[in-house]
């Protein structure tokens, strides 16, 4: 499951931005803008941080909902993607009662019908780093989120259980977290 999880990501991210079917996210409206909420997120040894308290990977839903709040909205197809429009934050599911697989943080506006309606305008560390909307290649390297050498617009952290993948695409468009096992694949 370590490639399904890796490569199906990628290849859901890709087909949503390229398929030309008309998937957009809406623009937010001047209400929607303003309550925005900044968070501070890090990741550090194998753990999402949220405004201080660490959670080991596997996330549940029930973690991300007591921190976030309900998501504002969620998209069935092969997995759940839950969204918080607000605060710039996906999380991908394969079953309602199941681990959450990955974690995205939207830096920028993405084009997915399932994209955030507001970038991420808190504050994110990758161990040590700050990462955010303005990050260069060079900041992403110097974080320990290398270019890939396929992929020319992903920069990819390993940790011992996973991965944190970068796209930069003329700027960072999007961050995720992605456990290498689906622990419902045993």
């Amino acid at each position: 499951m370590k490639t399904l999880v890796k490569v199906g990501f990628a290849a859901l991210a890709f087909t949503a931005c390229t398929s030309g079917d008309g998937l957009m996210a809406q623009s937010p409206s001047a209400a929607e803008k303003q309550t925005v909420k900044k968070l501070s997120l890090s990741f550090r040894d194998g753990a999402f941080v949220v405004e201080g308290k660490a959670y080991k990977f596997p996330l549940s839903m029930k973690v991300l909902v007591s921190k976030f709040g309900e998501p504002d909205r969620q998209r069935r197809r092969a997995y759940i993607i839950s969204t918080w429009d607000s605060l710039g934050l996906f999380a991908y599911q394969k079953t309602e009662d199941g681990p959450v697989l990955c974690l995205t943080i939207a830096f920028s506006e993405l084009s997915y019908a399932f994209a955030p309606k507001t970038p991420f305008r808190g504050t994110f560390r990758y161990f040590d780093k700050e990462i955010n909307a303005r990050s260069t290649r060079q900041e992403l390297d110097a974080a320990g989120l290398n270019q890939d050498d396929t992929l020319t617009t992903c920069h990819i952290g390993y940790w011992p259980g996973g991965e944190v993948v970068a796209e930069y695409i003329e700027s960072l468009r999007e961050l995720t977290i992605n456990p290498d096992d689906d622990p419902e694949d045993g």
